[in-house]
């Protein structure tokens, strides 16, 4: 028996009871609970939901890009003059 044949013996028997836990054990990971976890898979799921319904929205509008974006802009602007006008009533 060769050498080589002896090493690949060796690292076949310590790979034989390596299991994935022992791989993410080494790496500092752990296996994530499939109980904890479903929420972050509905989460995901809804913020995909939202993305997508907000693009078939903004593409079958009936107002031409850039009507819409100015109206948007002027919103928001409307919005965040709103919000800093509430901020200093609260803090004077």
């Amino acid at each position: 028996m060769s050498a080589y044949d002896r090493a690949a013996d060796r690292a076949r028997d310590a790979f034989r009871n390596f299991s994935g836990d022992d791989i993410l054990d080494t790496l500092g990971l752990v296996r994530r609970s499939q109980q904890s976890g479903w929420w972050w898979t509905a989460l995901s799921g809804l913020g995909i939901g939202i993305l997508v319904g907000v693009g078939v929205g903004l593409a079958f509008a009936p107002t031409k890009g850039s009507e819409l974006r100015g109206t948007l802009g002027e919103k928001l602007r409307r919005k965040q003059l709103e919000a800093v006008e509430a901020v200093r009533g609260v803090t004077q």
